[in-house]
């Protein structure tokens, strides 16, 4: 990490700051994004968390560590099921992480030193406090459609399970767009109620931001440019989104090449037919007995698979079952080298898994857990690459094992998987991002901020 940033040398079109929290599902698009910033002639920092760093360090960025570890409440059974499974309140965030983002927020206006923009993912709402500090442009980064970036077209994907009466009212299609907008508006004021006392303390005496914020973060989607890294053959744009929100196609960094897999993994991929890939990338499953209802259904439907443990934890306890020739359990297995080989992938449906799936050309049996994981295993199905999905409160070793037996024996499924997935390889999504960010560059003021940047830090 360098501790200061000059101009832009010479041919570089000028700084980026790109500013990531969440998941790895989050972070790594957006370091594919901005490997393509830099080969585009812009220098980027890609601040993020320290247990990022080898990953930054793989897309040859540079880094600007950030204080916390998602994998603490993205992982932890207590915070992250509070917030996706229960009643979804500002205060859950609150309880758990107030204690890091004080510091987080004041790193990232040291992050943003020497910047002629930032690119910043929106639940974290650095992005728009700085820009109005710095007289900077700002673009929220995603690989889903924000909470706040709302439309009569499906409902808000971080909504859901919806309320009783929005379900009910959902299924009339005369109130199914009202429905739906009324799911936007519900949940929009839960995330815009996160970190806002904190946000607001550290606009008013960090940033020395005084007045009504330059930025109305109901109307986000108007006045901050958006680049939503996933496909609209997978979800097609909405017709009501203003012409701020560009929908890419999927940001992918590979992390096969160099990658080698262990000398076991390569002896199981041989050692029969091709195996399913099992794994829930960062949710927590929630207890042990998870893992006995995977091998279980894998039993039931006698298909091999490599059950990844990612960082939810599944396989946490080593079993007989494990050593066997029908499943190989694996810490992490890069997506790009693994998905090509399988015969399908069981998975959470987070954005980022699912995207990985679909351009290896393989179905998928979704098994949400929450967020928005719900809405892209609706669009699998809808769009006849996966078999119906089952929720994971739902999950049982008698449906997962039907769900795998379909999976793998369902020919249509894999004929429309394959086309999908040669569609979503022709497109070039972090091209198509890099364009529409430099499109709002140049139409947006371009001020120096080198000297802004460092007056704020000594105030700070």
């Amino acid at each position: 990490m360098s501790d200061a940033r000059g101009a832009a040398g010479a041919g570089s079109k000028g700084n980026v700051t790109m500013i990531a929290s969440g998941s790895r599902g989050d972070v790594q698009p957006q370091l594919a994004l901005g490997c393509a910033l830099e080969r585009a002639g812009w220098k980027v920092r890609f601040a993020t968390h320290r247990c990022f760093e080898s990953l930054v360090a793989s897309a040859a960025l540079e880094f600007f560590a950030l204080t916390g570890d998602p994998r603490h409440f993205l992982s932890g059974a207590t915070a992250a099921q509070d917030f996706r499974d229960r009643e979804r309140r500002p205060d859950i965030f609150q309880r758990y992480m107030k204690p890091f983002i004080r510091t987080f927020l004041r790193q990232s206006l040291a992050a943003a030193e020497g910047a002629d923009a930032i690119l910043y993912w929106p639940p974290i709402r650095v992005g728009p406090p700085l820009a109005e500090k710095l007289g900077i442009p700002c673009f929220g980064v995603a690989t889903y459609p924000l909470p706040h970036c709302r439309t009569r077209h499906f409902p808000n994907p971080f909504a859901e399970p919806l309320s009783p009466g929005l379900a009910a009212a959902v299924k009339w299609p005369v109130l199914r767009q009202w429905a739906h907008l009324q799911s936007w508006r519900v949940e929009e004021k839960v995330w815009r109620g996160i970190f806002e006392s904190e946000v607001a303390a550290w606009r008013r005496d960090v940033l020395g931001l005084t007045g009504e914020p330059a930025f109305d973060e109901s109307r986000l989607r108007e006045c901050v440019p958006h680049l939503l890294g996933y496909s609209a053959a997978v979800l097609p744009v909405p017709a009501d989104w203003p012409a701020t929100l560009h929908v890419t196609g999927y940001w992918f960094h590979d992390l096969a090449n160099g990658w080698r897999a262990p000398d076991e993994l390569c002896a199981f991929m041989a050692a029969g037919a091709p195996p399913v890939a099992i794994g829930f990338g960062s949710m927590v499953t929630g207890d042990d007995a998870a893992t006995d209802v995977v091998l279980e259904a894998v039993r039931r439907a006698g298909v091999r698979c490599i059950l990844i443990r990612g960082w939810g934890g599944v396989a946490k306890r080593p079993q007989p079952a494990q050593r066997g020739d029908d499943v190989y359990v694996a810490d992490n297995v890069p997506h790009d080298w693994l998905f090509p080989q399988v015969a399908g992938v069981v998975h959470h449906c987070g954005s980022g898994t699912a995207a990985a799936g679909l351009r290896a050309a393989r179905p998928a049996l979704p098994v949400p857990f929450g967020l928005d994981q719900f809405l892209w295993a609706r669009r699998l199905h809808a769009l006849g690459v996966a078999p119906p999905p089952i929720p994971r409160a739902e999950l049982t070793a008698a449906r997962l094992a039907a769900g795998l037996c379909e999976l793998v024996g369902n020919a249509a499924l894999a004929r429309r998987a394959e086309a999908l997935g040669e569609r979503i390889r022709r497109e070039n999504g972090a091209l198509k991002a890099v364009e529409a960010f430099e499109t709002h560059m140049r139409t947006a003021p371009r001020r120096a901020s080198r000297a802004r940047v460092q007056s704020a830090m000594i105030g700070a």
